[in-house]
């Protein structure tokens, strides 16, 4: 009888250690910010993230806008990562902003971005790509406000959107590649008060650093971006 016993107890523990382990297979895996290589938690959100522009410049364009101005200009920001593949965009700003084609009165441009801080939620749509999807804004659509002189006239042109998002890439520096792409859906495109619905694009790249948090002058720290067991936790809760 003890030999059945101890038979039964044995077969019990096997049966439950083939449970944890099915179900540690099973875990939900999501897109997630890594620092060090190391997924971001709980115990180490948020992390400070800051955009580099590393010699490039944005594209930010009212196709539909009299005199069809093309904005270039430096990005520059701060942002904060979470669990769950989450961020918050803080700040954001364009730095030295020029107009390539001519509309514009020189040294009139004035561009700002609207509605933040913005919320972003890292997707992997095809395996082995991630994007940055815009979710939301604060107190409005997520976007950007131009203003500046045409023939002595001050001119202010407002696009925003809540369908944007941008394509990344690791890069071996520890650095990720943020991109947006010149060709998008027409639904990804934005608002805006003069060249109508739909008419508004941001074309080009920059990069992200992040800061490790354990270290006192918030040092250099390697960020990517891959799939991680999910947390049971998001930004937006």
């Amino acid at each position: 009888m003890r030999k059945i016993y101890l038979l039964g107890v044995a077969l019990c523990a096997v049966l439950v250690s083939s449970a944890v382990a099915g179900s540690a297979a099973l875990a939900v895996e999501t897109a997630s910010w890594l620092i060090g290589g190391t997924a971001i938690t709980l115990a180490t959100e948020p992390v400070h993230v800051e955009i580099l522009a590393e010699g490039h410049l944005l594209l930010w364009e009212d196709m539909k806008a009299p005199g069809t101005p093309d904005f270039e200009c430096e990005p520059e920001g701060l942002g904060f990562l979470y669990s769950n593949g989450e961020d918050l965009q803080e700040t954001y700003a364009c730095r030295n902003p020029v107009d390539k084609k001519g509309t514009c009165a020189a040294g009139s441009i004035r561009v700002e971005y609207l509605n933040l801080p913005w919320l972003t939620q890292l997707l992997e749509p095809n395996l082995g790509v991630f994007v940055d999807d815009l979710t939301a804004g604060t107190g409005g659509n997520p976007g950007w406000l131009v203003e500046c002189t045409v023939l002595g006239i001050k001119v202010t042109d407002t696009c925003t959107t809540a369908n944007g998002k941008t394509n990344l890439k690791n890069l071996a520096d520890g650095l990720v590649e943020v991109e947006f792409p010149e060709v998008v859906e027409k639904s990804e495109q934005a608002n805006c008060t003069l060249g109508g619905a739909e008419e508004g694009l941001v074309a080009g790249i920059f990069f992200l650093h992040a800061l490790d948090p354990t270290e006192p002058l918030e040092e250099l720290a390697t960020l990517a971006v891959s799939l991680a067991p999910e947390q049971a936790h998001t930004l937006a809760k």
